[in-house]
């Protein structure tokens, strides 16, 4: 019996430690990211290089959604889905 509540133990650690797992999200972010190449905007502000999560037309994946993590980072998402 302590064997297997060690192995349970040890595959819900896993499963929370896998990068895009967000135990609070509606479901967890999206495993598919891009690249996105750094880039100056009309206003002359440059956004420096990072990663973000592919098109899929959802907001309950996306990294900067509440609830959701991002795992390059480690920032929690603030924005609401609308």
């Amino acid at each position: 019996m302590k064997i297997f509540i060690f192995v349970i133990a040890g595959l819900l650690a896993f499963t929370y430690s896998q990068p895009g797992f967000s135990k609070k999200s509606y479901g967890h972010t999206s495993h598919r990211a891009t690249h996105v190449k750094g880039y100056t905007t009309k206003s002359g502000r440059y956004v420096s290089p990072h990663m973000r999560t592919k098109s899929n037309n959802t907001g309950y994946d996306n990294y900067s959604t509440k609830g959701n993590s991002n795992p390059y980072t480690g920032k929690a998402g603030t924005k609401r889905v609308k």
